[in-house]
């Protein structure tokens, strides 16, 4: 018995710290940590985020995790375009997000709040992008 508890909280551990980490590296790259209730993301409301990903195949995105309905979407950083549902979370695996992405567009355009940052949403995504993403 010593030895299943040893491996059960140790693979509970490995979680916990996995999950931190995880939510560390968000915070670092989050994009609407400032935003306040006048924002179409208020950062009390919405996670906006990039992600280091190296691979080739992968355009230049952002998350966006929406908490309280468990909905999170992949958005194409260049264009403001839908890519992928993460999760459809209280919204249903059909629907297209299409208000979400009339925001998107013009949270873009509104001037970033990201401390030391300069320029739109869109352009500090742009280089958020392009600091975790080095070629």
């Amino acid at each position: 018995m010593d030895k299943i508890d040893k491996i059960i909280t140790e693979s509970i551990n490995d979680f916990i710290n996995e999950d931190i980490g995880r939510n560390i590296l968000n915070e670092m790259a989050r994009l609407n940590k400032k935003d306040g209730f006048q924002s179409p993301f208020p950062s009390n409301k919405y996670r906006i985020w990039v992600q280091g990903d190296n691979s080739p195949h992968k355009p230049p995105h952002m998350h966006i995790y929406f908490p309280q309905g468990g909905w999170e979407i992949k958005v194409f950083i260049e264009t403001g375009e839908l890519w992928k549902v993460v999760n459809p979370g209280n919204r249903g695996k059909n629907d297209a997000f299409v208000d979400i992405i009339r925001l998107v567009k013009e949270w873009f355009t509104l001037p970033t709040t990201m401390p030391g940052r300069v320029g739109t949403n869109q352009e500090a995504a742009i280089n958020e992008w392009d600091a975790c993403n080095d070629d």
